[in-house]
C-alpha cells in the first residue's frame, strides 16, 4: 500500500465516524424535541380540558338557550364544508412547515451537542 491508499482509508474512516456521530446527535436532538413537544402540548391539552370542564359545570339550560343562536352560527361558520383540494393543500403547507421546523431544530440541536461533546 502506498501513502495515498492509507490517507484515503483514514479519510474514509474519519468521514464515517463523523457521520455516525452526527446521526447519534441528531437522534438525541429529536428525542429532546419530541419530549419537549409532548410536555408542552400535554400541559396545553390538560389546561384546555380543565377550562372546558369548568364551563360545563357552570352551564345551565337557561344559559344554553340564551346563547343558542350565537353558538349555532359559530359552529356553522367554523365547520362549514370546504373544498377537499383546498383543505389538503392547506394541510400540506402546515405539515411541511411543522416537519421542516422540527428537522431544522433537530439539526441545530445535534450540531450544538456535537460541539459541546467535542470540546
Amino acid at each position: 500500500m502506498n501513502s495515498s491508499d492509507l490517507s484515503q482509508q483514514n479519510l474514509d474512516s474519519s468521514i464515517t465516524i463523523k457521520i455516525k456521530n452526527l446521526s447519534r446527535n441528531k437522534l438525541i436532538a429529536k428525542i429532546i424535541l419530541a419530549s419537549s413537544f409532548a410536555v408542552i402540548l400535554g400541559l396545553f391539552y390538560n389546561k384546555n380540558s380543565q377550562e372546558k370542564y369548568e364551563v360545563g359545570l357552570q352551564l345551565t339550560p337557561a344559559k344554553h338557550q340564551k346563547n343558542y343562536e350565537k353558538y349555532k352560527i359559530s359552529l356553522m361558520s367554523e365547520y362549514a364544508p370546504r373544498n377537499p383540494a383546498t383543505s389538503i393543500f392547506i394541510m400540506l403547507i402546515i405539515m411541511s412547515f411543522l416537519i421542516g421546523s422540527y428537522e431544522l431544530a433537530a439539526l441545530a440541536i445535534s450540531l450544538i451537542i456535537g460541539k459541546v461533546f467535542k470540546s
